[in-house]
């Protein structure tokens, strides 16, 4: 008997791939809050974290349509996404002067997921034989 050969968005795939679906409203519910509140605001001034968040939501759409597309840039730019929610937190707490919310657990959560899912975008047999389209669009 053959061994199965893993591919397809399965197994722990379908669990990132809940968790960024998940991602994508939180941020982008806490986004739209946030950019209300500048509309709103007598100032109307844009928040350079704001601008960052925005750019989280961008990478996690983008991301979300290359997995689905199932392209070899999605591993790239699921790998970014991850780490640019982290980058942004650490620019978040110094734009705030905050060292406080570095040690916040959504800190450490967003740290954790970087390093295990970064880690299983590159060892992953499933990820290697499932993301091997070229990008069209």
């Amino acid at each position: 008997m053959k061994p199965k050969k893993l591919k397809g968005i399965g197994g722990w795939l379908i669990v990132y791939l809940i968790a960024l679906i998940i991602s994508l409203i939180s941020f982008s519910a806490v986004f739209f809050t946030a950019l209300n509140y500048v509309l709103i605001s007598p100032s109307g001034q844009l928040n350079p974290v704001l601008v960052l968040m925005g750019a989280i939501i961008v990478l996690h759409v983008f991301s979300l349509i290359l997995i689905l597309k199932r392209s070899k840039l999605a591993i790239k730019c699921n790998i970014l996404a991850l780490w640019f929610v982290v980058a942004t937190m650490i620019f978040s707490a110094a734009e705030v002067n905050k060292i406080i919310l570095l040690n916040s657990i959504e800190f450490y959560l967003a740290l954790g997921d970087a390093i295990i899912w970064s880690a299983y975008f590159v060892r992953s047999k499933r990820v290697k034989n499932t993301f091997v389209k070229k990008v069209t669009f």
